[in-house]
């Protein structure tokens, strides 16, 4: 794999150079290019999105981002209560995992927290000085050349549960969007629809016992196993992501519901090729081809719940869950102003129950 990686690299530079001598006068942007991407063969084996300690910390302080947040989105948050604050000091210096929703095509505001979080109330109320959030990224973003670098500078880490689990033992706090990629499928501007699924334990107990099943004798184990993922994608990957509340049940931190209004209207997508794109999702984990235009000027607020600390002596792991989904929803019904879209309605209801009563679009 090494080698393979090694002879790509190398007939991509040759290439660049070839083109440059042949077809431009300024040949010395493509080497340089090409030169950035040796580099970043050599950065990519340092594990820099596993291990957090590659941050740009000067381009992070940039007056830049500051301007991003005030002038083009318009940045505004609100914390819903702080009376929790006052009550438990001891929640201020406790590591934190933040979840936010919706993820969009690509979380803007979630961005803007991980980059520049020195003038924001999570960084005033909720973050212990000093400290500055990792922001968890889609695995996909790091084998990309070049944006990798960018990335893993401005303070993204792979998603993996080893790697939260790790800079949380570290003393770090995670910004986490649970959705990850897949919203880009429902991505919607004129409705707020989320990842979540009402029939996540039927697909779990389903999963189980197909695991149960072997396959049979004539087709191996390793091709049944991939045409499985294909053709029972949901059963595999749910489509409400609970990995990170999972880490704080077992970490016993708090977990911070955020909701991101406006996200879903920073880009503008088109649905085009959907059962093409489904297909990528299931077999690369990114849906392909991927159209949008963006980021759109758009007033962006972040309306941020209270942290949901689990009790692992009194309570199961599922009714934590149910809290945290509930506080989420409550900050949905108290802030959206958009139609709810069919799926993320029917999980409320199964939340909220009663006290649900919005209609969906």
């Amino acid at each position: 794999m090494f080698l393979m990686e090694l002879c790509l690299l190398g007939c991509i530079l040759i290439t660049l150079i070839g083109f440059a001598v042949v077809f431009s006068n300024h040949s010395y942007i493509f080497t340089i290019f090409g030169f950035f991407l040796l580099l970043d063969f050599s950065y990519n084996k340092a594990d820099g999105h596993k291990t957090g300690e590659c941050e740009w910390k000067w381009v992070r302080s940039w007056k830049l981002w500051d301007h991003f947040k005030r002038k083009y989105f318009d940045f505004n948050e609100t914390l819903d209560d702080d009376e929790y604050l006052h009550n438990d000091s001891k929640i201020k210096k406790m590591n934190k995992i933040y979840a936010g929703y919706p993820h969009g095509v690509y979380p803007a505001s979630g961005t803007l927290y991980a980059i520049h979080g020195k003038c924001c109330l999570l960084k005033d109320k909720l973050i212990v000085e000093g400290k500055s959030l990792l922001l968890a990224s889609n695995e996909i973003l790091f084998k990309i050349p070049i944006v990798n670098r960018i990335a893993v500078g401005l303070g993204c880490i792979s998603a993996d549960k080893e790697v939260i689990c790790s800079m949380l033992d570290k003393g770090r706090d995670i910004l986490i969007h649970p959705e990850g990629v897949q919203s880009i499928l429902i991505n919607d501007r004129d409705k707020l629809e989320l990842y979540v699924d009402p029939d996540y334990e039927k697909k779990m107990k389903l999963k189980i016992e197909m695991d149960k099943i072997q396959p049979a004798s004539f087709i191996t184990s390793r091709l049944y196993t991939q045409l499985d993922k294909i053709f029972n994608y949901e059963r595999h990957h749910p489509l409400e992501h609970r990995g990170f509340l999972d880490i704080a049940w077992e970490k016993q931190i708090p977990v911070v519901p955020i909701f991101h209004e406006g996200e879903n209207r920073v880009y503008k997508t088109w649905k085009i090729l959907p059962t093409l794109r489904f297909l990528t999702t299931k077999l690369w984990g990114y849906p392909l081809p991927t159209f949008f235009i963006g980021p759109i000027p758009t007033k962006l607020t972040s309306h941020i719940g209270p942290p949901v600390i689990p009790y692992t002596s009194i309570e199961t792991k599922d009714k934590f869950i149910n809290r945290f989904f509930k506080e989420l929803f409550i900050l949905i019904i108290k802030y959206n102003k958009l139609p709810i879209g069919d799926n993320l309605h029917k999980r409320m209801v199964q939340v909220l129950g009663r006290n649900y009563k919005i209609k969906p679009c």
